[in-house]
């Protein structure tokens, strides 16, 4: 009997111990996971030749549990906001599900600020990335 109680409770203790690993949001009906986004990247390239306008491009890779499209922002340290730009992931090698967005645009003056992209309803972001461009 003392075994048995001892079995149950151990049983109960691993259950409650992977429960709680998991987020309660991620699951959908019949216990699937949903797709959310794991990691963010970010990446700018400009041309800082003293020369204005200037061409630049803004480069985002999307990391997720699994396929989907997920929106992002990018966003600048000054507070402007753009997009929703959509991104749509892809199962690739081994465990990798990822995706790309990109944008070329012109830098048609002097800037230095740091963008970085989010994803909303979650905390996932890429790290800021600087746009230092002078002309």
């Amino acid at each position: 009997m003392t075994n048995t109680i001892k079995t149950i409770a151990a049983t109960l203790l691993a259950l409650s111990v992977s429960a709680a690993n998991a987020n309660p949001l991620d699951f959908q009906a019949g216990g699937q996971p949903k797709p959310r986004v794991t990691a963010i990247q970010l990446g700018i390239q400009s041309n800082d030749n003293g020369v204005c306008p200037s061409p630049a491009s803004l480069n985002v890779w999307v990391f997720s549990n699994k396929p989907g499209t997920f929106p992002i922002l990018v966003v600048s340290d000054s507070g402007v906001v753009l997009g929703p730009y959509q991104v749509e992931t892809v199962k690739g090698a081994g465990t990798v599900t990822m995706g790309s967005w990109s944008q070329d645009f012109i830098v048609a003056s002097s800037v230095s600020t740091k963008y970085h992209v989010v994803t909303p309803n979650s905390d996932v972001m890429s790290m800021r990335v600087p746009l230092e461009v002078t002309c």
